[in-house]
């Protein structure tokens, strides 16, 4: 391969037959990868093979001959599996079409030969004979492309590859979390004891999650990430609810829209709880491309602190997070294409942001809280279907 940076990679995945191909710009065209050293073979049978005491995946010529002679668990064509909905038996587990096609996917890139070959790509296109709105769900899925609102928007909306669209995305986070927080420290409503030190563990975790993207499939990070979100902001509604009824029997003078009582000691004052949290959240967002503020946020109110604080906290650790996501990200795009986008992002993203912020002390307690609540279950619920 001439090749071995910002790849441009194009996978065919036929009926019978997968073939895979790449750009190569010395010689201004594509190039098909042979399926066999050394042969003219270009085209692989388009299965997959589950191998029972390597406990992984293979495909191709590699799946027929482990499935027919070491015992190999044959699931068949990857065309046909892509066009289901229903989870498939694999050892006596459900997997989803998305998790095998992501394996076969995998096990295609590998005829490169590239070291972190996800990094290393800037492009990859996959074409099919016929598409439904199934395959489509499978094959967004498989990719990695299902991410937060920012990286949807990017990719479905505007037709960015996933690294600009992570890359757009993240600094789009990181003006939000510098902006957001400002106004919220000016406005009282930011712990920074707190804030630094779950920042302390976002940014441990932000990094670690690079270095376990390759281990870890990034659609198995994007559930982790939305069931914790979904757990969080169904915890907000029942403390909530036990909180009214409390009060139900208690008078009370204060008026709904005032600022929230002190709080009591809970969880989140403990420095240790703060940075498993913060390196906890900040792989998870890592990994699966999502912001701080949808994770941290309905889990700090979960945990009794105060809304308004929790946003302010959220914000100023997303940039602990953002910043090892950027300087990712951002080194892997080519900055003329997009300059016009990235500053159009930096004063819009910023002016909404501190538009916002400005305002957030107007917004009543607890309308916040069920807002956060609400959103997170909803989003979550979207994102898991």
């Amino acid at each position: 391969m001439n090749e071995i940076r910002d790849l441009l990679i194009g996978i065919d995945i036929g009926k019978e037959y997968t073939q895979i191909c790449y750009y190569d710009r010395k010689a201004e065209e594509a190039r098909s990868l042979s399926m066999k050293v050394g042969t003219s073979q270009y085209e692989a049978p388009g299965c997959i093979c589950y191998r029972t005491e390597q406990n992984d995946y293979c495909v191709g010529l590699e799946a027929q001959y482990f499935s027919r002679e070491k015992g190999g668990i044959m699931l068949g064509n990857i065309y046909d599996i892509c066009q289901k909905e229903e989870s498939i038996q694999v050892a006596g587990e459900d997997k989803e079409p998305a998790e095998l096609l992501a394996h076969f996917l995998k096990g295609m890139l590998k005829f490169l030969g590239i070291q972190d070959i996800v990094k290393n790509t800037k492009c990859m296109c996959i074409t099919s004979p016929e598409l439904d709105a199934i395959q489509v769900r499978n094959y967004q899925k498989a990719c990695g492309i299902a991410g937060f609102l920012l990286p949807m928007l990017y990719t479905g909306g505007l037709g960015f590859d996933v690294t600009y669209a992570l890359a757009l995305s993240f600094l789009a986070f990181l003006v939000s979390g510098i902006i957001g927080s400002f106004n919220y420290y000016k406005a009282g409503n930011l712990d920074v004891k707190m804030s630094l030190k779950l920042g302390i563990g976002s940014l441990i975790g932000a990094i670690a999650g690079v270095f376990l993207q390759s281990m870890i499939e990034k659609s198995t990070a994007k559930t982790i990430l939305y069931l914790v979100v979904l757990f969080s902001g169904a915890s907000i509604l029942v403390r909530m609810w036990n909180e009214k009824r409390k009060a139900a029997s208690a008078a009370s003078n204060e008026s709904p829209d005032s600022s929230e009582p002190v709080r009591s000691k809970s969880i989140a004052d403990h420095m240790g709880f703060l940075i498993f949290l913060g390196i906890t959240t900040g792989a998870i967002c890592s990994l699966s491309g999502a912001g701080g503020p949808v994770l941290v946020m309905p889990l700090l109110v979960a945990c009794g602190v105060s809304a308004r604080i929790a946003v302010g906290v959220a914000l100023f650790d997303s940039v602990f997070i953002a910043i090892p996501a950027c300087i990712g990200y951002l080194s892997r795009i080519t900055w003329t294409e997009v300059l016009g986008l990235l500053v159009l992002i930096v004063l819009t993203h910023g002016i909404g942001v501190w538009l916002g912020s400005r305002f957030a002390g107007k917004v009543p307690v607890q309308g916040l809280k069920i807002f956060v609540a609400v959103f997170s279950v909803c989003i979550a619920i979207y994102m898991l279907m």
